[in-house]
């Protein structure tokens, strides 16, 4: 069990990207003219929650889940490296690729998460595609035969 020094040092590492945060989502949302309440609708989440993201006093601010910056960065149009403590520079952009994945050429993160969105949505299934899959599922050994045969076909 950590003492409270200890767990000041946790906090504080855990948070390295977002020690700013606070002044960062403020700035922001006065420039995109949204207020907290607005804010709160996009992550889904209390206005308290936002006021406390903003909190000038460490002991009463808490932090966004990764879910909340994601909202904030592909649905409100704020932009990640606005909002966040790192150094987006091109020398260090190198350990954001991943394998399968490289990065837009787009400089803005917002419409990067945007292609990432819609190539992600092209590789899901239809409604029509789900329905299939669900009435598959509740078919019977005898019917699913059936229904391969009938692919098998094709």
């Amino acid at each position: 069990m950590l003492g409270l020094k200890g767990e000041q040092e946790a906090h504080g590492r855990q948070m390295k990207y977002l020690k700013t945060f606070n002044h960062r989502l403020a700035e922001q949302r006065r420039r995109h003219k949204l207020t907290p309440e607005d804010v709160a609708v996009i992550c889904g989440v209390d206005v308290g929650v936002v006021l406390s993201w903003e909190s000038p006093y460490e002991s009463q601010r808490t932090y966004p889940s990764a879910d909340n910056l994601i909202d904030l960065c592909v649905r409100a149009g704020l932009r990640l490296e606005k909002l966040i403590d790192m150094d987006f520079s091109p020398s260090h952009l190198k350990q954001f690729e991943l394998p399968g994945l490289g990065l837009s050429e787009e400089p803005d993160l917002g419409r990067s998460l945007d292609e990432l969105q819609d190539a992600l949505e092209n590789l899901l299934p239809s409604e029509e595609e789900r329905e299939l899959l669900k009435r598959f599922r509740q078919a019977s050994a005898e019917q699913k035969q059936l229904v391969m045969g009938l692919m098998r076909a094709r």
